[in-house]
């Protein structure tokens, strides 16, 4: 093999070694520390069991989301098994695909390094992190896999959609419509930046004659056929208003505006437009420097310099907290975006165009995730899967934008080392804080759907032993009894191999909507009695489930059980057990 054969082959599996690497070294440091028993694992959980089990969605389980993610992991659990471990395979095998998305589309736009890290930067910011206490951030066991499959699919879509918009393949168009189509299956946060890309690309086709054809209009009606007859032939199951009130649209719920204002940044504006005044400041600075210092003849003086620079942005970036780091994106993705849009419409000729609007999709995509975001853009909380395609952006600011503005004259172009350092920062920062986390994870148990261990401490106080004595009490029930966790828990039950029967597996205050209110929640109840009722009250911004709210609810629990145990830490109950008349629990543990 001569030299040269030698190095393409090297630069061509140098990205896929080095992220097989970062990929392990995530999975091995994380190894157990996915999900969390007492909060939204369990309503994935317990969707995914009961689709195996042969239960509909929308008619006997209640679902805000599209679905594509319930009825796959159900399909996984009926092949498989229902056991932790094959949700956590699904989980790391989309993060995998994402990572793998990612790197392809960062290559439409930089050189392999900077593909490798912005890919290498999801798996440490997104794919594997743990930046809260809590354990449900990431793709491998998420909050919800609507989010992360649906990210995969949105993702894909934009890819293709570059690639069709650089070389107007038919393939590369259909390739992007199915996958626009699988992400309107998923969940509305993850299609909407994909729409936006798609909008972008027809807007701009609509003023360049012969961008836009009749396999256009094909494709994209096509499209929305698929989705629609998914959603036709769910609406004919269950009824069209069930489907959209009582289901889909449950999200818009008017309770839930205080988090909706939360999660966005805007409950505390001063202090968001603050954090991201900080992060503009750090990248402005950043972007100047690279500007001023990035060009030069003197070939010892261009490897200082290089140096230099990537040590700046290294230690600029990374002394930014996560909770700083990345507000900057929206901003940024607004301001390429118009100068993107600005510069296709007078570029001299198609490659220009191309290139210009190749640039244009992914700061449209940019834009549209972080518009469920915008003053708070971070790696964790909807960040997780909302920012990934933003990591590309910020690459290509630095590695791709940059260089060709200031137009270097050297070939490797000092900015793109300015890049390489900030994404190196991003890593090092968010890779600290998860490190910490995953430290905390000492508390480990098992149960009827595997093993994992958990965070023995929250940010009110002690959480896993808590958490392990209430699976204890949980292994002394009948294996046939109907359990209920009030206002979540789900997990605890699937865990230990019992079930809830209810639609609902969560009963937080944004979960009374459309037709769903405290009659008709306490007749499915009085439908089919619990056996045992769990009430969690671990500390939550939507108070206590009886106290705050749901009263009448509760009220008709306590009169039709009697409190049997409970589990406490200190002088504070966190778990209270109780249990119907005539049920008993078995003497010892399991």
């Amino acid at each position: 093999m001569s030299a040269r054969a030698f190095a393409r082959r090297h630069r061509r599996w140098g990205p896929i070694l080095v992220l097989a690497a970062c990929f392990a070294h995530n999975l091995h440091a994380s190894w157990l520390c996915w999900g969390d028993l007492a909060v939204d694992t369990g309503r994935e959980i317990a969707t995914a069991v009961r689709i195996a089990n042969g239960e509909a969605l929308y008619a006997d389980l209640r679902s805000w989301y599209g679905p594509f993610a319930p009825y796959f992991n159900g399909l996984l659990f009926k092949l498989f098994g229902a056991r932790y471990s094959v949700l956590c395979t699904a989980g790391a095998a989309s993060a995998a695909v994402l990572c793998a998305v990612l790197y392809r589309l960062a290559r439409q736009y930089m050189d392999r390094t900077a593909a490798t890290l912005a890919a290498a930067a999801f798996l440490y910011l997104c794919a594997f992190a743990q930046l809260t206490f809590m354990s449900t951030f990431n793709f491998v066991l998420p909050y919800s896999f609507a989010a992360t499959y649906g990210m995969c699919f949105a993702a894909a879509s934009l890819l293709f959609l570059v690639r069709h918009a650089k070389k107007r393949r038919t393939a590369d168009l259909a390739l992007s419509l199915a996958a626009l189509a699988l992400a309107a299956l998923c969940r509305v946060e993850a299609l909407f930046p994909a729409l936006l890309a798609h909008a972008a690309f027809l807007a701009f086709g609509c003023f360049e004659r012969g961008r836009l054809s009749r396999a256009h209009a094909a494709g994209y009606a096509a499209a929305a056929a698929a989705v629609l007859g998914v959603y036709g032939l769910l609406a004919a199951q269950v009824g069209f208003s069930t489907l959209l009130f009582d289901n889909l649209l449950g999200a818009a719920n008017p309770r839930m505006q205080p988090y909706i204002l939360h999660v966005a940044g805007l409950d505390q504006p001063a202090r968001s437009l603050g954090y991201a005044g900080a992060s503009l400041l750090v990248f402005a600075s950043l972007g100047a420097t690279a500007w001023h210092f990035g060009r030069g003849d003197d070939a010892r003086g261009r490897t200082f310099r290089a140096a230099g620079l990537a040590g700046v942005s290294l230690a600029g970036i990374g002394l930014l907290s996560p909770e700083v780091s990345l507000r900057a994106v929206p901003f940024l993705a607004l301001a390429l975006f118009v100068h993107a849009a600005r510069a296709w419409r007078t570029a001299a000729d198609a490659p220009a165009r191309d290139r210009h609007l190749a640039a244009a999709l992914l700061l449209a995509f940019t834009l549209g995730a972080c518009a469920r975001i915008p003053l708070r853009a971070v790696a964790y909380h909807y960040g997780f899967y909302l920012i990934p395609v933003g990591l590309v952006a910020v690459a290509w600011g630095f590695c791709a934008w940059l260089p060709h503005a200031r137009r270097y004259g050297h070939p490797r172009t000092l900015a793109r080392c300015a890049g390489w350092g900030a994404l190196l920062g991003l890593i090092f920062s968010h890779a600290a804080v998860s490190r910490q986390a995953y430290a905390t994870h000492t508390v480990e148990v098992a149960g009827a759907f595997g093993r994992m261990r958990l965070a023995a401490y929250g940010k009110d106080g002690p959480i896993g032993e808590p958490l392990r004595e209430t699976l204890k009490l949980m292994e002394r029930l009948p294996p046939d009894a109907r359990v209920l966790a009030v206002p979540q828990g789900e997990g605890l039950i699937y865990f230990t191999g019992r079930a809830n029967p209810y639609a609902l597996t969560m009963y937080l205050p944004m979960d009374w909507s459309g037709t769903w209110n405290d009659e008709k929640i306490i007749a499915m109840w009085a439908a089919n009695p619990p056996d045992a009722v769990l009430r969690l009250k671990y500390g939550s911004e939507f108070g206590t489930f009886g106290e705050d709210y749901a009263q009448a609810p509760w009220a008709w629990l306590r009169a039709h059980t009697a409190f049997y145990s409970g589990v406490r830490t200190k002088d504070e109950m966190l778990v209270e057990v109780y249990l119907r008349p005539g049920v008993t629990l078995s003497g010892a543990p399991q």
